[in-house]
């Protein structure tokens, strides 16, 4: 999702198993526009991305330490 963002601008899915469309899409002045359903939120580009990518990788290593037999590499 956030490859597509970087080289499009705008991006969008859905929660798993849910209809819950996210979006992010690019604004003016390093500012990104975070969507879920009919709620929105305005942060600082630089800082969503950095935390998103942070906290997913701690996300999957979390899942990979508890079950030993799946291997979460490839979502990172």
């Amino acid at each position: 999702m956030i490859e597509e963002y970087k080289m499009s601008g705008k991006t969008e899915t859905y929660f798993p198993d849910m209809p819950v469309k996210i979006e992010l899409i690019k604004l003016q002045k390093g500012m990104i526009k975070f969507v879920v359903a009919e709620n929105s939120f305005v942060f600082s580009e630089r800082d969503f991305l950095s935390e998103t990518l942070n906290n997913a990788a701690l996300f999957f290593e979390r899942m990979q330490s508890l079950i030993d037999d799946v291997d979460y590499t490839h979502d990172l």
